[in-house]
């Protein structure tokens, strides 16, 4: 390895804060990782710079020392335990978040994975509210071979997300593919939905909730003011 390679390595680890938890995650280790959580207030701690579940959610360990890791991608238990414990997928880092960051490098065609697979992943981080306003930036190619960005907004639709995945396939996907993960962005659609229902119908409970108490209150004071009265007049 180069010097100029060297220092920006270290440049890199002393930004991102790396951490033996990090390493674990990256390299999945998921029985420690799990133990390591678990037995130390069941809350994922909070960890300046790179966030633990970045670390999960994009394969960045293909390097010179460790080849193994390409073979091994993302593990959706590790991914699917951070979540529950606490990790946000909208953390902010580098100019956007883990959510952002994971879309932005998914290939659909994944050989060792396949596009089901990365429809689910989408859909975990969605569960866990992923931030659907934020739009993903990815890398193309045009016709000359020249790299350009492109901007993709979801609009806040979770199945725009999943088509994302479908439409933006290196390899063409198989119809029985294509089906199964755009029942998936339908159930996404569904979930949001039953999600928005139960959340407005809590917030008008809450409501009634409160002016029940309101009044309770109210009705409380001019009970008090009748008693003050009536002490005063010796009825």
């Amino acid at each position: 390895m180069d010097i100029a390679r060297q220092n920006a390595l270290y440049s890199e680890e002393e930004q991102w804060h790396d951490d033996f938890r990090a390493f674990t995650i990256l390299h999945r280790l998921g029985l420690y990782v799990k133990a390591t959580i678990e037995g130390h207030g069941d809350n994922l701690p909070y960890k300046k710079g790179r966030p633990y579940l970045d670390y999960a959610c994009r394969s960045t360990c293909q390097n010179e020392f460790f080849p193994y890791q390409s073979s091994r991608g993302r593990e959706p238990d590790i991914i699917e335990f951070l979540l529950e414990h606490g990790a946000d997928p909208n953390e902010k880092f580098e100019g956007g978040s883990t959510w952002q960051k994971a879309l932005s490098d998914i290939d659909i065609a994944d050989v060792q994975c396949g596009p089901i697979y990365w429809a689910a992943f989408v859909k975990l981080l969605v569960q866990h509210g992923a931030d659907l306003r934020e739009p993903v930036t990815i890398m193309r190619y045009d016709s000359s071979g020249a790299r350009y960005r492109r901007k993709i907004p979801f609009k806040g639709r979770a199945s725009g997300a999943i088509r994302f995945l479908v439409t933006e396939a290196d390899e063409p996907l198989t119809n029985e593919e294509r089906t199964h993960i755009l029942d998936l962005a339908r159930e996404i659609e569904e979930l949001k939905k039953l999600t928005s229902k139960v959340k407005t119908n809590w917030l008008a409970h809450l409501r009634s909730k409160e002016k029940r108490q309101w009044l309770k209150s109210k009705k409380e004071v001019h009970r008090r003011k009748f008693r003050k009265t009536k002490d005063l007049i010796g009825v």
